[in-house]
C-alpha cells in the first residue's frame, strides 16, 4: 500500500498546491492496477502511459515507475502525429 506522505518527495513542483490531489490520484491508480492484476493474472499491467496535463509534471514518469515498479512514459500524441494529405 502507498504511504500518502511519501508520494511527493521526488517531484519538481509546488507541493502545497497539489499534495492532496496527487496523493488521491496515486492511491486510486494503485487500486486500479491492483484490481486489473487480480482479474487478469496472466497479463499484469506492464506500462503506464501518461497523457493530458498530468504528464507535464516534471519527473512524474520516473516517480511513478519507481513507485509502481512499472514502466511509465509521457505521451504527447501531437508531437508524434502527422497526416499525409493527397489531392
Amino acid at each position: 500500500e502507498i504511504e500518502p506522505s511519501t508520494i511527493l518527495d521526488n517531484l519538481d513542483f509546488e507541493k502545497s498546491n497539489v499534495t492532496d490531489a496527487f496523493d488521491k490520484l496515486t492511491i486510486e491508480l494503485q487500486r486500479t492496477i491492483d484490481f486489473y492484476n487480480s482479474q487478469f493474472r496472466n497479463e499484469p499491467v506492464r506500462k503506464l502511459i501518461l497523457t493530458g496535463k498530468f504528464h507535464k509534471i516534471n519527473g512524474v514518469d520516473k516517480y511513478l515507475s519507481r513507485l509502481f515498479t512499472i514502466q511509465a512514459d509521457k505521451f504527447n500524441g501531437l508531437k508524434k502525429f502527422f497526416v499525409h494529405v493527397f489531392y
